[in-house]
């Protein structure tokens, strides 16, 4: 599914599945994005919150405190994206085609 992505967005989702192991999910949710997006460091996202005087680490502690703790998880491979991930990522692709640039 994600062979069209670039390496930045493979990295991405690489963190969100971490991300989602980490706190005992078995979906990339989107707070998971966030924080990936967070964690990578380097994206428009990132500039953003920055330009706009919010501290990147800050909303990270935020989003990690509201997480609810799933049962703890050893997964091999491929967590599935939630219906609101999917929905995030096809947002993106679509932009991304608005403004002529790859994801």
């Amino acid at each position: 599914m994600f062979e069209r992505f670039t390496k930045r967005v493979k990295l991405i989702l690489d963190i969100a599945r971490r991300e989602a192991i980490k706190f005992g999910h078995n979906k990339i949710e989107t707070e998971h994005l966030l924080l990936a997006i967070i964690e990578e460091g380097q994206g428009m996202a990132v500039a953003m919150l920055h330009y706009m005087g919010v501290d990147p680490e800050k909303i990270k502690l935020e989003i990690e405190k509201s997480i609810r703790m799933g049962i703890p998880l050893i997964m091999a491979g491929d967590i599935p994206l939630s219906q609101s991930s999917k929905r995030v990522l096809e947002y993106a692709v679509k932009e991304a085609q608005l403004f002529g640039h790859n994801i």
